[in-house]
Formats: C-alpha cells, sequence, structure tokens
C-alpha cells in the first residue's frame, strides 16, 4: 500500500493550526513525544522490589504504599527520599503528615537532608482540603521531584473539621481525594514528580468475610499506577538477620500499571532499624534464581558456558567468583563495591530485558 502523501499533509495542517491556538506541546505524534512520556523509575535499595514493580518506583506517577501498621512504608517512603538526595543534590522533596507522628531523627538517621525536605503538618487550621492545595502547587512548580502523603487515613476535610463528633460524614475524604487526584495527576506527569501515597488498612463491615478494604475511597486504587500491600513478616531460623537487627518485608503488588509481564508479583526483602534496606541480603537469592550464580551444593558460583568458574572485579583486583554459602557471598559483596557494582549492572540488563522475575 502506497502512502497518501496529500492525507499526510492534511493531517499535518491539522495538528499545526490546534499548536497555534493552544502550543506546540498540546499535540504531537508519538515519536515528537516520546522522550516527554517515556518511563524512568527512582530505583529503591532493594534488587527485589526494584524487579517487582519492573525497574522500581516510576517517575512522575502515583504509588499508593498500603497494609497493617509497623509494616515498613513510612519507612520505605522516608528512604527512598534519602536515596535521591544523595543521587541528586538538588533534589527537593515533601512531606505532608496528616498523622502527627513524623519522627525527625528517624529521617535524620536515614539520611534525609533537612534542608531538602519541605515539611507540611495538618492540623485544625491546616485542613486536609488546604494540604491538597499546597500538593497542587508543589507538583506545578516543577521543582520537587517527589511528595510524601503519611497517610491518606488521617486527612481531615473542613467540613469534618467543623463538625460535632456525633456526625456522619459519608465518604468526605473519598470525594476530596477523587477531585485532587483528577486535578494533580497531569502536573505529576508533566514534571516528573512522584507522588507516594501512604495509605492503612480497615476492615470491610459491609462484607460476609470481612475483608479489608483501603482508606480514600476508589479514586486513589483508580489513579496509582503502582499499588504495593506491604506486611512485616516473621523472621525465621537460618535467615539473615534476627529480630533484634531488623525487619523482613512482604510486599505484593496488587496494581502495576507499567509492567511488561505479569503484575502482580510478590518479594520480600529485609530493612535494618536505623540503617535501611539492606540489598546485599537478598542480592545472591536474585542473582541464584536468575540463572546468573550457579549454586552447587552450599557452594555460589560465576560460571562460563563451559562451566567454569570466572573471575569478578574486587576493590583489590579480579578474583575467583565463588562464595562457601551466602553469608560469604553476602560479606564479600558489603567490603568490595567494585563486584556489587559488576552484579547489579548484570541485573540491570536482565531487567531492561523484562527477564527479571520474583518470588511469587
Amino acid at each position: 500500500m502506497t502512502v497518501d502523501k496529500d492525507k499526510k499533509k492534511r493531517v499535518n495542517n491539522i495538528v499545526g493550526s490546534i499548536k497555534k491556538v493552544y502550543g506546540d506541546k498540546a499535540i504531537g505524534t508519538l515519536k515528537e513525544r516520546y522522550e516527554d512520556i517515556k518511563i524512568t523509575f527512582h530505583k529503591t535499595h532493594s534488587y527485589e522490589v526494584n524487579a517487582m514493580l519492573d525497574g522500581g518506583i516510576a517517575k512522575g506517577k502515583i504509588l499508593e504504599l498500603y497494609g497493617a501498621e509497623s509494616s515498613g512504608k513510612t519507612h520505605l517512603a522516608l528512604e527512598q527520599i534519602s536515596i535521591e538526595q544523595k543521587n541528586d543534590v538538588n533534589f527537593h522533596a515533601a512531606w505532608v503528615e496528616t498523622e502527627g507522628s513524623f519522627n525527625a531523627e528517624d529521617a535524620i538517621k536515614l539520611g534525609v537532608d533537612m534542608e531538602r525536605l519541605a515539611l507540611v503538618t495538618q492540623d485544625d487550621e491546616l485542613v486536609a482540603d488546604d494540604c491538597m492545595e499546597i500538593i497542587r502547587g508543589l507538583a506545578a512548580s516543577g521543582e520537587f521531584g517527589m511528595i510524601v502523603v503519611n497517610s491518606v487515613a488521617g486527612l481531615t476535610p473542613k467540613a469534618e473539621v467543623e463538625s460535632n463528633l456525633d456526625k456522619q460524614n459519608i465518604a468526605l475524604t473519598a470525594r476530596l481525594m477523587s477531585k485532587f487526584l483528577r486535578l494533580v495527576a497531569g502536573q505529576l506527569s508533566k514534571h516528573k514528580c512522584t507522588l507516594i501515597l501512604v495509605n492503612q488498612i480497615r476492615t470491610n463491615l459491609n462484607s460476609m468475610y470481612a475483608t479489608s478494604i483501603t482508606t480514600g475511597g476508589k479514586a486513589v486504587a483508580f489513579y496509582a499506577s503502582q499499588r504495593v500491600e506491604m506486611k512485616r513478616e516473621k523472621l525465621m531460623s537460618g535467615e539473615p538477620i534476627n529480630e533484634n537487627d531488623g525487619l523482613k518485608i512482604r510486599c505484593k503488588v496488587t496494581k502495576n500499571r507499567l509492567s511488561k509481564g505479569n503484575p502482580f508479583k510478590i518479594c520480600y526483602y529485609y530493612a535494618i532499624y536505623e540503617k535501611g534496606i539492606d540489598g546485599t541480603l537478598e542480592l545472591g537469592t536474585v542473582l541464584t534464581r536468575e540463572g546468573i550464580l550457579t549454586k552447587k551444593g552450599a557452594w555460589l558460583r560465576l560460571e562460563n558456558e563451559e562451566g567454569d568458574v570466572i573471575k569478578v572485579p574486587s576493590d583489590n583486583g579480579d578474583v575467583e567468583a565463588k562464595w562457601n554459602g551466602n553469608a560469604n557471598f553476602v560479606k564479600f559483596v558489603k567490603e568490595n563495591d567494585s563486584a556489587r557494582i559488576f552484579f547489579e549492572k548484570l541485573l540491570e540488563k536482565k531487567m531492561a530485558e523484562g527477564k527479571v522475575g520474583v518470588a511469587l
């Protein structure tokens, strides 16, 4: 079939006339707009979480972290701000606190730069409606790379503040979030600002089986590009840490519009008290599962196609890639940044190809 040059000319004329009225960015071909809409990611310190989300936390999108209390939601959001600030000296973030539980000492221990974190605190005068307007302004400014709301359940609309305690205020937060997310989604995408909504779960008493639901109405789940349910898991004997060291967190993706395959994945990671996520504890498991490392008995080995052990870089030169047990592999990676970077690049390559999986 031949190309209809006259039709192409007519289409270009139509597009050109729209641009004259609404501006050059109002319309364009996918080729012209590709760089603007291309999805990039914030990398967490957990290789498993990055793989589970098919790249990490999407920039310019909405991520909902929800689950029971003490399941690592706030910790993960705080640590991500710290990571981005360390990677970019010009990265600024905002934190909207609705629960009155923000702990500055925890933020500092995780490495958050206080001068590059704007804090908004909801109270009797600054209600949820005001907080939402502030977030809209921050997103529209283009100066903030990440905004965290902690939490959706704690948002108190003006109408609720002004009413008596015994008055029923049905779905006030849900209506507020529905309107707010419609207005802010475009600004977030335009300026590559990520909005992280920390949320809680409630028991749905209208259900026969007492199922769990999230607060804030259905709009939150609809507008979120990624939704992750988080839960604290019991640490068993033989695991790399114990209860005195930190937590084991289970993450389950319940929505991921950006997935390259099956979006409904589950993973586990370890969070060390006052230090954050320790990805090296899971690195050996990920590399073995993906076939990068070969496990023979207790030994972890990096082999070539002939099955021979090859060498990997270390801070003191190349060494044979074999370790007796995962604990020795973890120790080696912790002590040698060159090796850690080497293995990270191997994982990044597989992830870019959409081949890295997680523990389902």
